[in-house]
């Protein structure tokens, strides 16, 4: 009858009446993060209602068929999911009443039902088979990855933050947060490091497996993959005016990399390379191209600098009671400052 009807639970009194819908309502849900009434029906329109004082405040137009399900996508998210018999879905953000996303259930014919499993971040379709979408974030997640976040840079000419967890890199926009792009890294082996080039054009990855590769920072695609590591590559630093790549590596080995051209595919060469250049595993890295020098650090508890040009060992810095984490020069100064896993920190 076109009507919604508020009860008292406990005593069964009728609370109110809300009027508003031109045809039948068939489906309803409550949004607990913005204490609103959502629902839909045969007129194609979600009706949003203030159930305190029984006033619709708002109507969402956007499907072209009776909506048979609206659903909730948690108590926190503010963000519903409604569906029609057309096998249209679209996610809503009832802040601003914005459409988040729609899909097409193309597979299915005539669409009966929709469940949000929030356990499992899936939405199952129902018609005459079962149909699953995976929840991939979007650029307004409440965390910013599935994975413990590795690395953090900020991008002052280009506005943009990249971040690092488990195998993909993202990059979000300074000024207004939302995702731009998220890389997959080739080969599947979380990452371990990266870095961008001067121009901000291309994004270094390491992994796990002691791989590097390059990616186009603005589109994601993939360039080329540079001289592998036997180790783990536990740092990446990129020397601007070079057009190098410093690699450091649990094999022990500090490797300066051609970062290749625009157009080729082979595999760029090696300008330089140190074999066994720490008793243990190499930890960390720095680079100042002012001063020539690299410092790496390693589970010796070593930092040692190093002549960019010539790869000479210029100095070994004892002190370090636990392996160095963390080295950077600090520019224009001739100083270093390393830490360290107990919390110490040093300046040379």
């Amino acid at each position: 009858d076109k009507l919604v009807y508020i009860w008292d639970a406990a005593t069964g009194e009728l609370k109110r009446k809300l009027e508003g819908h031109e045809r039948g309502v068939r489906t309803m849900c409550f949004s607990p993060a913005n204490k609103l009434l959502i629902t839909g029906g045969f007129d194609y329109q979600l009706f949003i209602w203030n159930p305190y004082v029984g006033k619709a405040i708002h109507t969402i137009k956007g499907h072209l068929a009776p909506i048979i399900k609206i659903e909730s996508l948690g108590p926190g998210t503010g963000q519903v999911v409604s569906a029609d018999t057309d096998g249209c879905i679209k996610t809503w953000d009832l802040t601003n009443y914005s459409c988040l996303q729609t899909i097409f259930v193309d597979e299915m014919p005539q669409l009966r039902s929709v469940a949000a499993v929030l356990k499992h971040k899936r939405i199952v379709c129902a018609g005459r088979k079962l149909l699953a979408f995976d929840f991939e974030r979007t650029g307004v997640p409440e965390e910013s990855d599935d994975h413990p976040l590795i690395k953090a840079l900020y991008n002052a000419k280009l506005r943009i933050f990249m971040t690092a967890g488990g195998n993909h890199v993202r990059i979000w926009d300074a000024s207004t947060g939302e995702l731009k792009h998220s890389i997959q890294h080739k080969g599947g082996h979380e990452i371990t490091d990266f870095c961008i080039d001067d121009r901000g054009r291309k994004l270094f990855v390491s992994d796990h497996a002691g791989n590097i590769a390059v990616y186009n920072a603005s589109t994601g695609y993939y360039l080329r993959t540079l001289t592998k590591h036997r180790a783990e590559v536990s740092g990446l630093v990129y020397c601007p005016g070079d057009r190098c790549l410093l690699s450091v590596s649990w094999d022990k080995s500090l490797v300066v990399h051609d970062e290749g051209s625009e157009g080729s595919l082979a595999t760029p060469k090696v300008w330089r390379r140190i074999a066994n250049a720490h008793a243990g595993d190499i930890t960390c890295c720095a680079y100042s191209r002012r001063l020539g020098l690299i410092a790496t650090g390693s589970t010796d508890r070593i930092v040692v600098v190093w002549s960019y040009e010539k790869m000479k060992r210029v100095a070994e810095l004892f002190g370090h009671q636990a392996e160095p984490t963390c080295l950077r020069i600090l520019e224009p100064f001739p100083l270093l400052c390393s830490a360290d896993q107990l919390g110490q920190v040093f300046l040379w």
